[in-house]
């Protein structure tokens, strides 16, 4: 397998499954850049503008879109999510490896424009360890039953779209085989 000096790194999963803590965990890695997506979705109590996602209204993502700022972008949940166009091409420019938090729609139109993506999809042990992880945030029964019910959608498509499947149980064997992955993939560049 040829080792390529600059990597898009998709990171899909169904909500609470470990993505924001896994890419937390990547980020502390040198040659890793978390692109930061943009979202119209209310801001968490735990989440910070910026870090966690850039929270917009509806009318600045449309202009976003409306631009062609974003690699790609989508409706989940009722809400927008984008992923910036600009901030993934300096990540690349720079040789290093782009790493996105995004869903199953998006990753398809990410691996159209960069072929060479590697998708990795984090999955819970099981459902009911993924309604647990749920319910611990406080979740209401009707979020969580939505949030189940679409990762069960998403379920049956993801060997056809996934290079790799990871077991999001605890963090660091998580995060290990995310760095595994991208060592096998990644080779950064010489420094001049």
């Amino acid at each position: 397998m040829t080792k390529l000096s600059s990597l898009v790194l998709v990171v899909s999963g169904p909500s609470g499954v470990g993505k924001s803590t896994a890419l937390a965990g990547l980020a502390e890695l040198e040659e890793v850049e978390v692109v930061v997506s943009y979202t119209t979705r209310s801001r968490r109590q735990d989440e910070t503008d910026a870090v966690d996602y850039h929270f917009v209204d509806e009318e600045t993502f449309r202009e976003m879109v409306g631009r062609d700022g974003f690699l790609e972008w989508v409706t989940y949940d009722g809400n927008f999510y984008g992923t910036p166009k600009r901030a993934v091409e300096e990540v690349l420019e720079r040789g290093r490896v782009a790493v996105l938090e995004i869903e199953r729609q998006g990753t398809v139109a990410v691996k159209r424009q960069f072929p060479q993506t590697v998708a990795v999809l984090l999955e819970p042990p099981s459902r009911g360890d993924l309604e647990a992880r749920l319910r611990s945030r406080g979740a209401s029964g009707e979020f969580v039953d939505r949030r189940l019910a679409l990762a069960e959608r998403d379920d049956p498509v993801r060997g056809d779209l996934y290079d790799q499947i990871v077991t999001s149980s605890e963090t660091s064997e998580t995060v290990g085989a995310l760095v595994r992955i991208i060592e096998a993939r990644y080779r950064p560049s010489a420094p001049d």
